[in-house]
């Protein structure tokens, strides 16, 4: 990669006021626990509704009157993330690529949430680094294939051995093979996420962990019961809505919204990270929903509260019945992201298809310039309804026949170490992901081992941004509201941790706070010809967050807005970031698939500005 800027942060401590007005309602367990039987009761709806696959439906609490609630959401994964190029010789699939650095996450302490249930922390994959936190005698939790997968992904051994091209290969390697797992379930968020961040239980205090789960919305399939003519009837493989019966879009695709009930909206997620833990990082998928749906005219049914079902249909959808003619989303699938992956804090991982590049004939996994990167046709994609760009960046989450038969194999649930499962999803991204900021974890301890655990590390927002400024641009120029920035690099991200250690600490990732109408200045001299990328990300407080049922609703959430900007000394040259159209009026796809352009950024809370062929000074 050609020698760039490293991300600048800009973290802004929000003022008095704003804190006494908007700080969502202390979270506790006992008030929400009753808040929620309430809602159930009221609303006649289910505080867990298990599906025909087994996987769970959360109540989180209501809004405009009406239930929501949450759901859940490998070795070829980290080869696609450049992470191979960091772990040991001859770790596979690819020891070619291996850059001597020897990186698997030893002493690196990842966290993750799932809605599900618990790790099987006694799988053989993970030995005795992984930890289930919230499991006691008195409070069990069962153990969980997703939760299970999701972890594997991000710290796996590579204990097991399969078949790969006539070789026994250790296929179930995590990123972070060597990396501490602490695991828990969503039923305590609001209690254990703060502990976790502040490391009040677990002793030292957790810097990234993942959320492979959101708010479920528009189409879904499932097996179900339904009353017909006096007697129930099961209905296999049934189209379900979960959107508004009077909408023909689902309003929760997009939205950025306040406090349900239990503590898991975006208002409280983006105030507990610019507020309460400006040190931690949530990475969360960005969901599987892009284009999902019947497709036609066809029967199909609502949920009508305490597990029953009606029947609905519709003859002739009219043609702005988006959702219902062409699937989950606006037309190419665009607005489809799900909360909390909305939130302006947090970094939200779409999915692509293995990436691989053919040399010689021979397949190698990983990103260089003639490699193959194809979004997953579920990923999920931008923009929220406001006009921001998520997700940030992707990662591989779905099998690439061309490659391989098998999806993401990843530990799973079961007695016998030798189980495992083919997977696919933006869960299995946003892990991957993580597991590749491990390594720049690790990576970062061993340049700076004198530096104070607490005082010295990095704010969330300076993870968000090391991810999105290296990553690999593989779309056209700039940003898009499909993959964002680009592809995750774990190998760049470390790169660039190690030339802030050879050039200095903070040469090139600063942390600095600006206030209002102040400006921050850095002088950088180029080189002619060798691009520069300059990227800027930081702490926004939490906005106003939608508590109506209302689709696409366009009030911006940005609260600062900061702007950046690239001048050459003693000349005119103004170079600004990279802008999209999220056409949030018409919401046209030519619009949205435009190329991005330049200009003043009013919405998103990362600027990035790209100089591709500057001249010496």
């Amino acid at each position: 990669m050609p020698r760039q800027l490293k991300p600048a942060n800009r973290h802004v401590p929000s003022c008095r006021s704003w804190r006494a007005k908007q700080r969502p309602p202390k979270a506790d367990a006992p008030r929400i626990e009753a808040e929620l039987d309430a809602i159930s009761v009221l609303l006649d709806a289910p505080r867990v509704r298990v599906r025909s696959d087994g996987s769970k439906e959360i109540l989180g609490g209501q809004i405009g009157g009406l239930p929501v609630y949450r759901s859940s959401l490998n070795l070829f994964a980290g080869a696609g993330i450049s992470a191979d190029e960091l772990w040991p010789t001859n770790s596979a699939p690819g020891p070619h690529a291996s850059t001597g650095r020897n990186l698997t996450g030893t002493n690196v302490t990842l966290g993750l949430w799932e809605n599900d249930g618990a790790v099987m922390t006694n799988h053989a994959e993970f030995g005795s680094r992984a930890w289930q936190v919230d499991h006691s005698a008195t409070n069990p939790i069962p153990t969980d294939g997703h939760a299970t997968a999701v972890a594997g992904t991000m710290a796996a051994g590579g204990f097991y051995q399969f078949d790969y091209g006539g070789q026994p290969t250790r296929l179930m390697r995590g990123v972070a093979s060597e990396a501490r797992i602490n695991a828990y379930d969503l039923e305590r968020f609001t209690q254990e996420l703060p502990e976790a961040a502040a490391g009040t239980v677990t002793g030292q205090p957790l810097r990234l962990a993942n959320h492979s789960w959101g708010y479920g919305g528009g189409w879904t399939r499932e097996t179900i019961q339904v009353l017909q003519g006096g007697q129930t009837n099961t209905i296999p493989n049934a189209w379900i809505w979960r959107g508004h019966l009077s909408l023909a879009e689902e309003w929760k695709f997009g939205f950025y919204f306040g406090d349900p009930g239990d503590g898991t909206g975006c208002t409280n997620v983006d105030f507990f990270l610019a507020q309460d833990a400006p040190r931690h990082l949530m990475v969360y998928a960005a969901g599987n929903d892009r284009l999902f749906g019947p497709g036609s005219a066809t029967t199909y049914y609502y949920s009508t509260g305490q597990g029953q079902y009606d029947w609905a249909g519709v003859t002739n959808p009219p043609a702005g019945s988006r959702d219902w003619r062409n699937g989950d989303g606006d037309t190419g699938g665009y607005d489809t992201v799900l909360a909390p992956g909305t939130a302006k804090k947090v970094l939200t991982v779409g999915a692509v298809r293995d990436v691989y590049r053919v040399v010689s004939n021979q397949v190698l996994l990983g990103y260089a310039s003639n490699a193959v990167v194809t979004l997953a046709p579920f990923s999920a994609c931008g923009p929220t309804d406001d006009g921001r760009i998520k997700p940030e960046i992707v990662a591989v989450g779905q099998s690439n026949s061309t490659i391989r038969t098998f999806g993401i194999l990843t530990p799973a649930n079961n007695a016998t170490n030798g189980y495992y499962l083919a997977q696919a999803g933006t869960s299995f991204a946003a892990p991957g992901v993580l597991g590749g900021l491990g390594l720049a974890m690790q990576r970062r301890a061993q340049l700076f081992p004198n530096l104070d655990p607490n005082l010295d590390a990095w704010r969330g927002s300076t993870w968000r941004g090391l991810a999105i400024h290296t990553a690999d641009d593989v779309d056209g120029a700039g940003p898009d509201y499909q993959m964002g920035y680009g592809l995750f690099n774990a190998a760049s991200a470390v790169a660039q941790v190690e030339e802030d250690q050879q050039d200095g600490r903070g040469t090139h990732i600063k942390e600095f706070q600006v206030g209002v109408g102040q400006t921050v200045s850095y002088e950088v001299n180029l080189t002619n010809g060798v691009p520069l990328r300059a990227t800027l990300t930081w702490s926004d407080p939490a906005g106003v967050g939608q508590t109506l049922i209302q689709v696409d609703v366009a009030t911006p959430r940005l609260v600062n807005n900061l702007d950046l900007r690239v001048e050459r000394v003693g000349a005119t040259n103004v170079y600004y970031p990279w802008i999209l159209n999220p056409d949030l009026t018409n919401k046209t796809e030519a619009a949205r698939s435009a190329a991005a352009t330049t200009g003043v950024d009013s919405r998103n809370n990362v600027e990035q500005v790209f100089i591709a062929n500057p001249t010496t000074g």
